[in-house]
């Protein structure tokens, strides 16, 4: 008995490889028919507990469009002043100017 040359070998993974993608393509496509004959076997229970108790999808918030609390980015009053009188809010990046001492620089009320 002789060993596998290195050609046999890599035709062996070659068919192996090949094998393996078609099953694993094969198995994907039936876990989605499952996967959507399930989700339409639940909305047809939904719908008809729905019916059954008399809930509307208005009750369940369905349909309805929630606004995202927009915050406001308006204008930050300044809490640094720079030796030239620029400012600085405090927010991004940090001016040179600044340096380490920012309670030099602090806008006191």
């Amino acid at each position: 008995m002789t060993n596998p040359t290195l050609a046999q070998l890599q035709e062996k993974y070659a068919e192996l490889e090949a094998t393996y993608k078609r099953q694993r393509a094969a198995l994907e496509k039936e876990m989605a028919s499952v996967k959507k004959a399930g989700q339409a076997d639940a909305v047809a229970k939904i719908r008809s507990m729905m019916s059954e108790f008399g809930i509307a999808p208005s009750d369940l918030g369905v349909g309805k469009k929630t606004s995202k609390s927009s915050k406001s980015s308006g204008n930050v009053p300044a809490k640094y002043r720079g030796p030239n009188g620029e400012t600085w809010t405090g927010r991004g990046r940090q001016p040179k100017w600044l340096g380490d001492d920012r309670e030099r620089f602090l806008i006191k009320d």
